[in-house]
């Protein structure tokens, strides 16, 4: 059971790293036809850096709390392989809202464009 754990663990991790590009806001501005003035764009910049940023610390996080989570699956007792599996599952729900938080700059970005 271990090696499936393990294998589940590694595909996971390629699937976020392959996946996991973030759609800059001024970009998904512009696709709706709109003309964005020159004192917006810091403000989207500043979403797009701190999106990113946000994005890339949580999976720094989550692929050190899957490594450490892992290891103590690996070599621990009975009652730490119970919590290593309580660690996996909360790092997943971690990794879904993080990469949700793109689909909601998204979406946000695009409401405002319905106004133009």
């Amino acid at each position: 059971m271990r090696p499936i754990v393990e294998a589940t663990v590694a595909t996971l991790s390629q699937f976020v790293a392959s996946t996991l590009n973030p759609t800059p806001a001024l970009s998904v501005f512009e696709a709706l036809g709109c003309e964005v003035d020159a004192e917006f764009e810091p403000l989207f910049n500043l979403i797009d850096s701190l999106i990113t940023l946000i994005t890339l610390g949580g999976l720094a996080v989550a692929v050190l709390s899957l490594t450490v989570a892992g290891l103590v699956y690996m070599f621990g007792t009975r009652d730490q392989i119970v919590r290593a599996k309580r660690r996996v599952r909360a790092v997943l729900i971690g990794l879904v809202i993080i990469l949700s938080a793109n689909m909601v700059v998204v979406w946000l970005v695009s409401q405002i464009g319905g106004a133009c």
